[in-house]
């Protein structure tokens, strides 16, 4: 199959640019810094989820998850490192894990000083981050996934647990996994598409129907994290031009407008260049795990949706084929250093922190048919 045939009509032979190549000297200043920082916990997320919980615990469990996300987003610690071409962050600060409490406690308070014990994917806790999450982590005791998880077992299956026969940790104590969302619609239609769909859905709902009152918590609690995600992204923005301010190197401060600019877009507009692609996809999955904790929260076909602002960009000359490489590698270097913090029974079976972001590359689309 041809590179035409791979990509429909709309590709011509030689227009995939992709070679084996080098890191850049950024890339490479990027991956040593993430390599060199030392894996500590965030409490920050695990906080404001505690204190949004216990203030509405009235509210349906859809809500309460949406207003925890939304507050987190607009208060976490925010950071651009020196180097950065793409925003976001998952912590306060880099390699630190975030405690997500609503799907378990147990294993932290039993292991809290055995972290940075471990052999292998150690974590240092300072004695002030042990001492607050042994104030924070009581009060989730009987409202964890955990213990609902364990609950819905029968006795025979919890002994079998028990023995260790199973390992059902990685299930019961983390959020949703193994999906790739759409990224190309969210690139087509930006958080302000989204909101205004969420608009007529809305309107079009009867409060007299089971149904629809359901559906309509449903729908206002996607719109509290859709309007988190674009304060969150606002903030970045904000953060890019005060950097940009205070900067001296002129490359640096070009590039730090920029990323302020396409910021500031994203808030609210669909993506327009290639740039603004990469960086929506970044926070994407940033938010993603932020909110899910979950494994193989994926890429998907990167390429199929990627590849029209590429494109485009390359043949207007906004883009180079060695700029396109080196976003690509920025990306992976940001989504690497997306950290987690597992149970030891869950650890020892899966080392390495591993998050599993797979990407999907080639294959066909509705399209492009084979030719026998």
């Amino acid at each position: 199959m041809t590179s035409t045939e791979a990509f429909g009509s709309a590709v011509e032979p030689g227009d995939i640019p992709f070679a084996d190549g080098e890191m850049t000297a950024r890339v490479r200043r990027l991956r040593d810094a993430y390599l060199a920082a030392e894996s500590g916990l965030c409490l920050e997320r695990a906080r404001i989820y505690t204190d949004v919980h216990r203030r509405n615990e009235s509210q349906p469990i859809i809500m309460r998850r949406a207003l925890s996300l939304r507050t987190t987003l607009e208060e976490m610690s925010i950071w651009i490192a020196p180097d950065e071409l793409l925003a976001g962050c998952h912590a306060s600060r880099p390699r630190a894990a975030p405690i997500f409490p609503e799907y378990s406690t147990s294993w932290i308070l039993d292991e809290l000083d055995e972290f940075e014990k471990r052999p292998g994917d150690a974590f240092c806790p300072s004695e002030a981050d042990k001492r607050e999450l042994r104030e924070i982590l009581p009060w989730w005791r009987g409202k964890t996934l955990y213990e609902k998880g364990l609950a819905l077992m029968t006795e025979e299956s919890r002994e079998i647990y028990r023995a260790g026969l199973i390992h059902p940790d990685g299930i019961l104590t983390c959020g949703d996994g193994h999906i790739a969302i759409r990224h190309e619609k969210l690139l087509e239609k930006g958080i302000g598409g989204y909101l205004r769909e969420i608009a007529d859905r809305l309107a079009g709902l009867n409060p007299c129907l089971a149904g629809d009152v359901k559906k309509r918590q449903f729908y206002e609690a996607a719109k509290i994290c859709l309007e988190g995600m674009s304060a969150h992204i606002g903030r970045f923005g904000r953060l890019a031009a005060e950097l940009a301010a205070r900067t001296e190197t002129p490359e640096r401060r070009a590039e730090l407008l920029r990323l302020s600019e396409t910021c500031r877009r994203l808030t609210n507009e669909p993506a327009q260049t290639f740039f603004d692609a990469m960086q929506m996809i970044c926070f994407s999955q940033i938010v993603f795990q932020i909110e899910s904790n979950g494994h193989s929260l994926s890429l998907g076909r990167l390429d199929q949706y990627l590849y029209p602002y590429y494109r485009r960009d390359i043949l207007s000359g906004r883009l180079t084929e060695e700029e396109t490489v080196e976003l690509l590698q920025c990306l992976w270097v940001k989504l690497v250093s997306i950290n987690k913090i597992r149970g030891w029974k869950h650890t020892r079976c899966s080392a390495g922190s591993p998050l599993y972001q797979n990407v999907t590359i080639g294959g066909q689309t509705p399209e492009v048919f084979l030719i026998r």
